[in-house]
């Protein structure tokens, strides 16, 4: 067999090996247009800024398959006090879905928001601090069946004077 035919045989096997991948990967794929609406549930350790709390955090997610790999998140999170402090947070973040095998995936994320730190002394007032919050990370998620859904994401969030590297599991609800 002449170089050229094997050329060309390799050429052929690599295209269908490429197109079964690319295929692949598109059944494991979520379905563009399904949203969601969840519950998150982590801790917040504070790695800049006074008191360094870890607040307990609860939270509400809603979620939007723009496209089969790209899905929009609006997540409203509450942290309880700890030293004294106290956070709420709403964000709005992209994820970017890379399908592993069925019904998992891992997902790059960054986002924008709102965040607000509660400082509350007791007897020496309280004062409320508004900021900008912009988040990236990562996170993974495993769906037990088309409607119920399961995740870990870890972020770094920055909020001036106030840095955090929240851990949120949530749990969602498709539709």
């Amino acid at each position: 067999m002449s170089s050229h035919k094997i050329i060309e045989k390799m050429k052929k096997i690599l295209l269908s090996m490429a197109v079964a991948l690319v295929g692949s990967g598109a059944a494991f794929a979520q379905h563009a247009g399904q949203a969601g609406l969840g519950v998150n549930i982590g801790v917040v350790p504070v790695i800049e800024g006074e008191g360094s709390p870890t607040n307990f955090t609860l939270g509400a997610r809603v979620q939007y398959s723009a496209t089969d790999l790209i899905r929009l998140n609006a997540d409203f999170n509450y942290g309880f006090k700890d030293n004294f402090i106290s956070t709420f947070d709403a964000t709005a973040n992209v994820n970017f879905m890379v399908p592993l095998s069925q019904g998992f995936y891992l997902y790059p994320l960054a986002g924008l928001g709102y965040g607000n730190i509660n400082v509350d002394l007791d007897e020496f007032g309280s004062t409320n601090l508004s900021r900008f919050v912009f988040n990236v990370g990562l996170g993974a998620e495993y769906e037990f069946n088309p409607n119920f859904a399961a995740g870990l994401e870890f972020k770094y969030r920055y909020m001036k004077d106030y840095g955090s590297l929240p851990v949120m599991l949530n749990f969602s609800y498709k539709f």
